[in-house]
């Protein structure tokens, strides 16, 4: 199982909702988070 960085991962959707513009409402920010997740997901790992 790969280690995420939690910090990093719950920084991004709020990154992500700034840059959207749309007021804050759960559905939105729930979007921004599965979004984000997925890209850490896929992320290649590095020694």
């Amino acid at each position: 199982m790969a280690a995420f960085n939690l910090s990093q991962a719950m920084r991004r959707p709020w990154s992500l909702l700034r840059q959207s513009m749309q007021p804050f409402s759960r559905p939105t920010f729930a979007a921004h988070l599965r979004q984000a997740w997925e890209a850490a997901r896929n992320t290649p790992v590095t020694p």
